[in-house]
């Protein structure tokens, strides 16, 4: 992955992302995020009882919440080369002339479904955040020159372990909650982030644990808030 680092580089111009520290995002005014991935249910296999008693779990979970939550959906065709690899190998070592043939079918089966973008990977995160300092709201010249003029990238983040316990808290009673609907929500670490921050703005890059994503750790991860005294 020759471009790694210009890629990083040049998604970092365009976010307002400080640092990833500790398994959280640190934005440059300050404000913390944690991401939870959670799992997914088969809606369509419920039946008409237990979809209502979701949606209203769901429901619930909304209405009891006193803090601001994102919800981000990501569909990503899937990459099944390995796959198919593995498909033709087995192909070879089948005992009869009916199974090789069977797999071939099967091979071809998954070749047409991949060319017509029909295999989507989904994910789903909730963005969890803390501020703490509430922030003014930007006037138009002040977003006009973040956008045309970046400054250096830089956060003065004071108390910066209680802010995280707060963060954390937060993120405690979202996954709890969730659990209580059948949905597992697991906090992503700092190289998850990094993988799922660089992946969203560079789409069709494969970034993987390894020496690669050593090298957008070690980008993105340059500055350390303060610690507490």
């Amino acid at each position: 992955m020759p471009k790694t680092n210009e890629q990083l580089k040049a998604t970092q111009q365009i976010i307002s992302i400080a640092d990833i520290r500790d398994n959280l995002v640190v934005l440059e005014n300050g404000e913390l995020r944690a991401v939870l991935k959670v799992s997914g249910i088969n809606f369509n296999l419920y039946s008409t009882r237990e979809r209502e008693r979701v949606l209203y779990a769901f429901q619930t979970f909304l209405n009891g919440l006193d803090f601001p939550i994102q919800i981000l959906v990501q569909s990503r065709s899937v990459n099944l080369n390995a796959y198919l690899e593995k498909l033709k190998d087995a192909s070879l070592k089948q005992p009869t002339e009916a199974l090789r043939l069977e797999t071939y079918e099967y091979i071809n089966f998954i070749q047409q479904l991949a060319r017509l973008g029909t295999i989507m990977d989904k994910s789903f995160y909730v963005i969890v955040s803390f501020s703490p300092v509430p922030t003014a709201p930007k006037g138009i010249l002040e977003k006009l020159t973040s956008i045309f003029f970046k400054p250096k990238k830089e956060v003065i983040l004071t108390e910066f372990e209680k802010s995280k316990k707060k963060l954390l808290e937060k993120t405690q009673i979202i996954a709890s909650t969730l659990a209580g609907i059948g949905l597992e929500a697991i906090q992503l670490t700092s190289p998850e982030l990094i993988e799922l921050f660089f992946s969203s703005y560079n789409p069709g890059t494969q970034v993987k644990n390894g020496e690669a994503l050593e090298q957008l750790q070690s980008l993105w991860t340059q500055q350390a808030p303060p610690t507490e005294q």
